[in-house]
């Protein structure tokens, strides 16, 4: 009875759990990729703060293939694509080009990107650089310097044709790519498939097959086991020497931590005479099989393997360049270009989807820090992204504090209030500062925990035109925005002169106000420092620098004004404020500022008056 209890309980949340939508495609690139050849997969990963990554190359020149190309990434952060945020250049005078680059969340949730630089002879009269992998962290909100994994043998020349990446269940990265060697002629020689994990900062380098002559290796695909981690590959052992007999098929093999063994063929075909096999993609579903699914021909086949043993081969649909990944929900997902899409019920998988727009080449399923299925692709010329939104309904957000009406001074501190809520999780929010009455926002800070207050260094501006703006997202980037009801007044500071060419500091000013907050009475206290000028000090007196204090409620309106007698320079001067306006009328509690005005500047100081 229990047991059926909770499978009724299940199957009533099967409704939420799984129902959704992919929103529509974002360009993630405002630029167009350029030469499409050096920019033939795009990568994804998510960090700890909640970010999701992209990365891609971008080829900048042709002539005639490879003179120039860039790294990049961006990220968002639930509102829009940032862009971009790391940079590597291949130079054209070194020949020296980037491509086919990885993404990885390591233990710790940073990213990572790798991807493979080097030099391509196709000009003989240029200097050729070796073939490195590179990467490059994103830690404390920036990207570390590149690092090598792997520097080729000086003495024999490679070119890079696939590379990945993954992670082990003890935290450590694994790095495989294809390589072809070259000989002194530049001609093609054989084929490579290697590897590289991280072990303390190092990098451990091991061979995962490299007699392969004439051979056609494609992009290897990894999943992780409870004892270390499995790789797939596709091969074909004769492409440029096309036969009846074409050799083809997909292996595995395991690392549990010495080596690369327990190698096995899971397919082979040898009626075949041109490429068939390529691009393998593998994953674990919820139910623990290990699914690898690959392109042959023009088709997608795929098997699994359970409690140790290979299912029947299965032919899924027509199509090319499959990519699978299981969200955080626990569902198991499968793109192809186009891009169409498609997820797991048992073992097998629904009628693809169509999620455009149209290209969809090389797409790539990743999840982010919640747990959400992300699909990215490119089609030739831009980079496009979308993700499957669970949740439908949008939180609820309100600015408390600057809400409009009140005083700041450059320099000080204050603490922004919200209050944000939903019906599961606001997961960040985002603040933004207008000084323009809200034509233009500058952002504050990203990615905040919703604790519904963040401590805020005044900027340097003046304005009476200022806005706070805050967006509360939530674990759908459903994203809800609330601004200051009405202006409040920043009062800039810097140097300023009179008619008689002194200088003054506000920094000169000190102003004190006691108790804070207060009942009954608060003593407003200052004390007054000394001009400069070119011709040295001079005292700050009455005539040259006159001087008032004026008490202002939260919506800027003066309820108090104190003219101040001549006074000496330096001295602690006080007026005694009783809480009530100039005509004697009692004020309510709530916040209020005292201002001193000492020729152009001013010094403005809050309390709250309680009763």
């Amino acid at each position: 009875m229990k047991k059926l209890i909770f499978l009724l309980f299940l199957l009533s949340l099967t409704g939420t759990l799984f129902s959704g939508y992919w929103v529509d495609p974002m360009v993630v690139n405002p630029d167009s990729i350029g030469f499409w050849w050096g920019s033939d997969n795009v990568s994804m990963t998510w960090d700890s703060t909640g970010r999701v990554w992209v990365s891609w190359v971008s080829d900048t020149f042709y002539e005639p293939y490879f003179e120039n190309s860039v790294v990049k990434t961006c990220f968002y952060n639930g509102e829009n694509w940032i862009y971009p945020c790391f940079l590597h250049i291949g130079q054209d005078t070194t020949y020296a080009y980037n491509n086919f680059n990885s993404m990885i969340t390591d233990k710790d949730g940073n990213a990572w990107i790798i991807w493979h630089h080097g030099g391509f002879p196709i000009k003989k009269n240029r200097g050729r650089q070796p073939s490195l992998i590179l990467y490059s962290i994103f830690s404390d909100c920036q990207w570390s310097e590149q690092s090598v994994i792997w520097p080729p043998p000086t003495d024999i020349y490679a070119n890079f044709t696939a590379l990945n990446s993954s992670i082990d269940t003890s935290g450590m990265i694994w790095v495989s790519w294809v390589l072809d060697w070259y000989d002194m002629h530049n001609l093609w020689f054989w084929q490579g498939l290697y590897s590289a994990h991280s072990v303390d900062s190092t990098w451990q380098n091991e061979t995962v097959q490299d007699d392969y002559i004439n051979p056609y290796l494609s992009k290897p695909a990894f999943v992780t086991e409870l004892s270390g981690i499995r790789i797939f590959y596709a091969y074909e052992e004769s492409l440029y020497f096309p036969s009846d007999s074409l050799l083809c098929g997909i292996k595995t093999a395991c690392n549990t931590g010495g080596g690369w063994s327990n190698y096995e063929s899971i397919y082979e075909d040898t009626n075949v005479s041109y490429i068939t096999n390529d691009h393998p993609t593998a994953e674990i579903d919820t139910a623990g099989r290990q699914w690898v699914v690959w392109q042959h021909t023009g088709d997608l086949y795929a098997k699994y393997r359970e409690t140790g043993i290979w299912s029947d081969l299965k032919i899924i649909t027509s199509g090319s360049q499959p990519s699978m990944k299981t969200d955080g929900y626990g569902r198991t997902w499968l793109i192809r270009s186009g891009p169409h899409i498609s997820y797991l019920e048992d073992t097998s998988f629904t009628i693809f989807q169509y999620i455009g727009p149209p290209g969809g080449f090389f797409p790539e399923l990743g999840c982010d820090v919640m747990g959400n299925i992300w699909a990215v692709w490119r089609d030739g010329y831009k980079v496009y992204a979308s993700f499957y939104r669970r949740d439908t309904i949008s939180p609820q957000i309100a600015v408390v504090y600057p809400n409009g009406g009140e005083i700041f001074n450059f320099g000080e501190t204050d603490t922004i209030q919200w209050l944000a809520t939903d019906e599961d999780t606001v997961v960040w929010v985002n603040i933004y500062f207008s000084s323009d009455g809200g034509n233009s926002y500058g952002l504050i800070s990203d990615f905040e925990k919703n604790d519904s207050a963040y401590e805020w260094t005044i900027p340097n501006v003046k304005s009476d035109s200022c806005l706070i703006k805050i967006t509360a997202i939530d674990k759908g980037y459903n994203a809800v925005s609330d601004e200051s009801d009405s202006f409040f007044t920043i009062i800039g500071t810097g140097i300023s002169e009179d008619t008689n060419n002194y200088q003054y500091s506000i920094s000169n000013y000190q102003l004190t106000i006691s108790p804070n907050p207060f009942k009954e009475r608060v003593e407003i206290k200052w004390t007054l420092g000394t001009g400069h000028s070119a011709l040295g000090e001079n005292p700050i007196t009455n005539d040259q620098c006159p001087m008032t204090i004026s008490i202002y409620d939260v919506s800027g309106r003066v309820v108090r004004n104190f003219s101040l007698l001549p006074f000496n320079f330096l001295l602690a001067t006080t007026v005694e404020w009783d809480g009530r306006d100039d005509k004697g009328n009692l004020l309510p509690p709530g916040v209020y500022f005292a201002k001193l005005s000492a020729g152009d500047f001013t010094s403005v100081k809050k309390m709250l008056l309680i009763r």
